[in-house]
């Protein structure tokens, strides 16, 4: 029951104007259920949860978007004790007229690929071994056009997984980052997460096993680079976390 707040604006690449970032936000080391909530310093904490807990020693991630307020920082609200870290994936600037990069473009849902075998989806069939990546294309692949595209936005799993371990993907081309986009508790786990990848030179990324699991892809739209028609359609337009439905009859913040 305790908060912490994180500077954003000016580190780490991010732009002392930015007006929100995009983080992969991973609760571990949990002493109990619980959840965190990430939100705008200087409001008042919502009613709505980033990432849900529901078991001690749990490590879970989230993709989130988050306004950033006073001074560009951001809060992180714990309801348990957890130890919590953040992994920067993007960031949106100020303005409101049409552009060419930084849109974004929805998608139906569409699968990229699976490795497990027997799976319709193409590519790299059988289980990623521990310390193995693998290269997937993506330009011209599950609805994403072939030009005008500088990342992908996918909901990535990992399933039977092997041991404890993570899912990193990144841009082809580069060193494998010191992030992780996908948690896997224990052997068997299956888990998902969001994740917005940068594409590598070649239009494809690369995903990273720590210990061994089987991964699949699903596109759910993609950002455009500065090669794209201009426009303002998919312009981002923060808004501090806010609970529109909950199923519950008497619903809590978790």
């Amino acid at each position: 029951d305790s908060s912490i707040d994180v500077q954003v604006a000016g580190r780490l690449g991010i732009p002392g104007d930015a007006v929100s970032v995009v983080l992969n936000v991973t609760v571990t080391d949990t002493l109990s259920p619980g959840f965190v909530t990430v939100y705008p310093t200087g409001i008042e904490r919502p009613l709505a949860s980033s990432i849900n807990n529901i078991q001690a020693g749990q490590t879970r991630p989230n993709l989130v978007t988050v306004p950033l307020g006073v001074d560009g920082k951001i809060t992180f609200y714990a309801l348990g004790s957890v130890n919590v870290l953040a992994d920067v994936a993007g960031y949106y600037l100020p303005g409101t007229e049409a552009v060419a990069a930084g849109r974004f473009v929805a998608l139906n849902p569409e699968r990229l690929f699976d490795t497990r075998p027997g799976t319709p989806a193409s590519g790299h069939k059988g289980k990623l071994g521990p310390g193995e990546a693998i290269d997937v294309e993506v330009l011209g692949h599950a609805g994403v056009p072939t030009t005008g595209v500088s990342a992908v936005v996918i909901n990535l799993t990992g399933t039977e997984a092997d041991a404890p371990g993570f899912l990193t993907a990144y841009p082809t081309g580069q060193s494998l980052p010191l992030a992780s986009n996908v948690n896997l508790s224990d052997p068997g786990t299956t888990a998902p997460n969001l994740a917005i990848v940068p594409l590598g030179p070649d239009g494809a990324i690369t995903v990273y096993s720590s210990h061994g699991t089987h991964a699949l892809g699903d596109v759910t739209g993609y950002i455009t680079d500065s090669t794209a028609p201009v426009s303002v359609e998919g312009l981002f337009v923060p808004i501090a976390p806010e609970r529109v439905f909950d199923t519950r009859d008497a619903g809590g913040p978790v």
